[in-house]
């Protein structure tokens, strides 16, 4: 229920994996931060091409919603458990 540029930024981690949040989540929480803002998240690294969300990066930022800061190398999810699981670190600017 919270109105459009509502927040500063939002951070995600571990959110958008297989089985959780789809790549259409990305319209809401952009709506929700305002222009100047920043959209911080890690994505599974399997999920970016094959899950949509490099689609959905792409609509974000050809509509003019949003633009590209960082994009990270894949690295470990975990410490200790599951070496095979490995998610990229992503930074967006709202416009």
């Amino acid at each position: 229920p919270w109105p459009d540029d509502h927040f500063a930024a939002f951070l995600s981690s571990g959110v958008f994996t297989a089985g959780h949040a789809p790549a259409s989540s990305f319209d809401e929480l952009v709506r929700i931060t305002r222009p100047g803002g920043h959209a911080i998240f890690t994505v599974r690294d399997l999920l970016v091409e094959d899950g949509g969300f490099r689609e959905k990066f792409r609509q974000l930022e050809y509509a003019g919603r949003w633009r590209a800061v960082e994009e990270s190398e894949p690295f470990r999810a975990f410490v200790l458990a599951e070496p095979e699981v490995q998610v990229k670190a992503f930074v967006f600017e709202l416009l």
